[in-house]
């Protein structure tokens, strides 16, 4: 992690956790796989199953909520590495 990619990690990490993670799983992995998907079954069957359509946010929601929560640990560690070894000790200038 370099400092400009820390400065950005800040930021993030003040609005904490929880917004991180329904922002970056649950609306966009979640929403976004859910839209293609849909669109895709609407070109190939000329119709949207309103039921796939909540099964799949459902499914891509967790999955989004998983992959954030590793994302948000992922780089807690490397911003805490940076800031130990650059002696900022969490305070990096945003």
């Amino acid at each position: 992690m370099n400092e400009q990619q820390a400065a950005r990690w800040a930021k993030t990490r003040d609005k904490g956790r929880n917004k991180y993670i329904v922002t970056f799983g649950m609306l966009t992995i979640g929403v976004c796989i859910t839209l293609l998907l849909s669109i895709m079954e609407f070109i190939s069957n000329n119709e949207i199953t309103p039921m796939y359509v909540v099964v799949r946010f459902f499914v891509f929601s967790v999955i989004g909520i998983i992959l954030s929560n590793k994302t948000w640990e992922r780089n807690e560690r490397r911003f805490q590495a940076y800031t130990s070894a650059s002696g900022a000790k969490g305070k990096v200038s945003k």
